[in-house]
């Protein structure tokens, strides 16, 4: 089966990163159709460097049409983030040589601007012509790529139903985030990473922190990384107190051995919808390497750990989660049980091997969908 990866994709971003992994082991004929657009920082697009990217956008997808016209012509397209505006280029050359179309969408442009970012509000002239190209591209596929059911049900529905939506974890990177022995990790050590987006609800954690200074609760939380609302949450962190560590982004490396020295690692504990119906990388890659997780109770978590394998606590409630770490703290053999109970349904579920066979069936059934006379 030959499959085209085609479009504007970023592939340095981690989802993109497992894509790559996932068909290096599929047994399909890859070729990759790329067209260079946009900035490192794709939030700077809709930002600051709007102009910018779309003056590159005037030559890139007349360049990324000729190519695709001239190109070798696949039983598959894939389109993949950020790829909302390649949907349109790619299905009119798709359409012409009688082909279907994956795309793996990940995210919806208009949930993560008002939803997740909060970048603008959801009347805005913004909000309202990125829910348009979220359903053109989705109505535009043949077949669209969800991360977890939860977000495929959405998607869904913002589509009106149109495509036909599969599901594809978001798994982790296994070469690193994997299980080690003889670990010692420090009693009441928490462990928190991230982006500081709003989704991750990093507020409530050091709100956490505190209730557990106040009660004499011994905790100690380390918070790795930077974004939208770190210096925010540091802040509050410093008024409020507690026993909050703020360090700077580290290497996948270093986020394992630092998995290593917590007894619990956090998930995330937004509020906003987007929070509910996401499994975020960071549940996984703790999970991969069998480490307890503590993160906030959503569809999407009920669905995917439904045999108890993550502790969890209402979103958005500092004392819950107060709760939940004082008393996971007090009992050694639950976290224990937490540990390898989270690692076997990585196993099971989400591993790359998984993720492999998942790929696979989807992008055979997608060739299945070909027009009649496309032979």
């Amino acid at each position: 089966m030959r499959v085209a990866w085609v479009g504007t994709y970023v592939p340095e971003f981690s989802r993109n990163r497992r894509l790559a992994e996932y068909l290096a082991r599929c047994d399909v004929e890859l070729s990759v159709t790329r067209v260079d657009l946009w900035p490192s920082n794709r939030l700077e697009a809709f930002e600051r460097r709007r102009m910018v990217v779309w003056l590159k956008a005037l030559v890139a997808y007349p360049l990324l049409l000729l190519k695709l016209f001239f190109q070798r012509r696949p039983d598959v397209y894939l389109v993949s983030y950020p790829g909302w505006f390649d949907l349109p280029v790619v299905k009119l050359v798709a359409a012409m040589k009688r082909r279907p179309v994956v795309f793996d969408i990940f995210i919806s442009l208009f949930d993560t601007a008002v939803s997740d970012r909060q970048l603008v509000e959801p009347s805005s002239v913004v909000a309202r012509l990125a829910r348009l190209m979220d359903r053109l591209a989705l109505r535009l596929a043949d077949v669209v790529i969800a991360d977890c059911p939860a977000h495929g049900r959405f998607f869904s529905s913002l589509a009106g139903g149109t495509p036909r939506v599969e599901v594809l974890y978001l798994g982790a990177n296994e070469e690193v985030f994997r299980p080690r022995s003889n670990t010692d990790p420090v009693p009441g050590r928490v462990l928190f990473y991230g982006t500081y987006v709003p989704l991750q609800g990093a507020e409530w954690i050091v709100r956490a922190a505190s209730i557990l200074a106040d009660r004499g609760v011994p905790a100690e939380f380390v918070m790795v990384g930077d974004g939208q609302e770190r210096q925010r949450v540091e802040d509050l962190s410093r008024s409020l107190g507690g026993n909050v560590e703020f360090r700077q982004a580290m290497s996948p490396d270093q986020l394992v051995d630092e998995m290593y020295r917590a007894s619990v690692v956090l998930g995330v504990f937004g509020t906003s919808a987007k929070a509910n119906r996401v499994i975020p990388h960071k549940v996984f890659e703790a999970v991969a390497c069998g480490r307890p997780v503590l993160t906030a109770d959503t569809e999407a978590i009920r669905e995917g750990f439904d045999d108890g394998a993550i502790a969890t606590c209402p979103p958005g409630d500092p004392g819950a989660l107060a709760n939940a770490l004082a008393e996971l703290a007090s009992d050694p053999a639950r976290l224990r049980d937490l540990a390898n109970g989270a690692r076997a349904v990585y196993v099971r579920r989400y591993s790359a091997d998984n993720q492999v066979q998942r790929l696979a069936r989807i992008l055979k059934a997608a060739r299945r969908r070909e027009r009649p006379g496309s032979k």
